[in-house]
């Protein structure tokens, strides 16, 4: 099973990140390379940041900021993620130390404000199913790139945030949770099926050009129609052009 769609996209997130790299990076371009290293050597030659997002209220990441440490992380704090990247590769940000922390972050921040607004959306999943999706789903962790991985890292936050709302909920708790997510269920319902309808169509007119679409097998623990609902997500975002444009507007 799948949830609605993220609002955010691996692509556009990437494009905050790197933005909020720049000034790292300047700083180590006015280095030598072994004067880099020396101050990196501790750090396994990658540069430890604090990250901060802010959102706007469609839960949109509005801006990212990097904060690097060269002694002990701050304290945790609300809207705050640790990551690491390698100034001493172009496209730094491709290596999961630095992208995967924000995106695992930024699901788990959208499925937080879902669930604030009462929209539980699998408030209905009986407990022994959600216990195979979270398995299933660790399983899968290191797949978690791109858009179908965030759109994975999603439901992975949503399930979690279930489980751990039905460990301390009395049934009647319980009870109201089910009631106020009601109100959301159409319109939930309304939003997968239509994505699963033009998943269909873009199928459809692939095969008719004569190609096809890769399932990969580690998303097997998915209905074939979700499977193939992460592929349309992923195959069928903006061009990079695009993406940037929308990037900068939001600035």
């Amino acid at each position: 099973m799948l949830i609605r769609p993220p609002v955010n996209t691996p692509d556009r997130l990437e494009i905050k990140l790197l933005k909020a790299a720049a000034p790292i990076c300047r700083e180590y371009g006015n280095m030598t390379v072994n004067e880099a290293r020396r101050r990196l050597a501790r750090f396994h030659f990658l540069v430890p940041c604090v990250g901060r997002v802010r959102f706007f209220k469609t839960m949109r990441v509005r801006q990212v900021t990097l904060v690097q440490y060269m002694d002990r992380p701050p304290m945790r704090q609300t809207c705050v993620f640790q990551c690491a990247f390698d100034v001493f590769r172009a496209r730094f940000v491709r290596n999961l130390s630095a992208l995967g922390p924000l995106l695992e972050h930024v699901a788990r921040a959208e499925v937080k404000a879902r669930a604030s607004a009462g929209n539980w959306e699998l408030i209905e999943v009986p407990d022994e199913e959600l216990s195979r999706l979270a398995r299933a789903l660790q399983d899968a962790r290191a797949w978690f790139n791109g858009n179908d991985g965030f759109s994975l890292q999603l439901l992975r936050a949503a399930v979690s945030l279930e489980q751990e709302a039905r460990l301390s909920e009395s049934t009647h708790q319980r009870m109201k949770r089910r009631a106020a997510s009601q109100v959301f269920a159409s319109e939930n319902a309304a939003i997968r099926n239509e994505e699963r309808r033009n998943a269909t169509a873009w199928l459809d007119e692939r095969r008719m050009r004569g190609s096809n679409v890769h399932l990969p097998s580690v998303f097997g623990f998915l209905e074939e129609i979700d499977q193939l609902v992460l592929a349309y997500r992923d195959r069928t975002r903006p061009i990079d052009g695009t993406r940037l444009r929308a990037a900068e507007s939001d600035q």
